[in-house]
């Protein structure tokens, strides 16, 4: 969806160019799918139940840069990349940065997902919120944000507006120390 413009135009042209083609119908259905999630559109807002069963809202965080995290207990990637969204947040949350923790955690082959997911954010030390339906892939912010697998990121600057998708490492704390300076 980076390059959305792109296939916008190319879509155009294949308007004029190829008007009975079957592959128009294939990219607008495509541009339609990912549009609202490009980069520079609002983040699409939900609200999900935290560790106390309390609901929060991406909106409650406007204002701030924030990473919406969408991890599990479950998943060794999204484990092993735990460590360094600590060290991130460590650096950047006095700096109108947060991460709010999407946990797919309620698959069927759980059976204790509430306390994995618990234990997993204690063991990690993550001190940032965390919201889970405990319903594993079936989670309704699944399809808002169109994610296939974890871990998966989406940046969003202070204006509740999406900035980048799933960058990591050095990348990531580049494009959060823009966000924090420049905001």
């Amino acid at each position: 969806d980076e390059d959305l413009e792109d296939f916008e135009k190319v879509l155009e042209n294949l308007k004029i160019n190829f008007e009975g083609s079957n592959h128009i119908k294939l990219l607008e259905e495509q541009i339609k799918q990912f549009k609202p999630l490009a980069n520079g559109q609002q983040a699409p807002d939900f609200t999900l139940p935290d560790i106390n069963k309390n609901n929060v809202s991406l909106s409650d965080y406007r204002g701030k840069v924030v990473l919406i995290d969408f991890w599990a207990s479950w998943c060794r990637p999204c484990r092993l990349q735990n460590p360094k969204l600590v060290k991130l947040y460590e650096k950047y949350s006095d700096s109108d940065f947060e991460i709010l923790g999407v946990s797919l955690d309620g698959t069927g082959r759980q059976k204790y997902p509430e306390k994995d997911w618990k234990e997993a954010i204690e063991k990690d030390n993550l001190t940032w919120d965390h919201v889970s339906e405990l319903t594993g892939w079936k989670t309704a912010v699944r399809e808002l944000y169109n994610l296939n697998s974890i871990p998966y990121t989406v940046l969003i600057d202070k204006e509740g507006k999406i900035v980048a998708k799933n960058l990591r490492d050095l990348d990531l704390e580049i494009k959060i120390k823009q966000l924090v300076n420049n905001g």
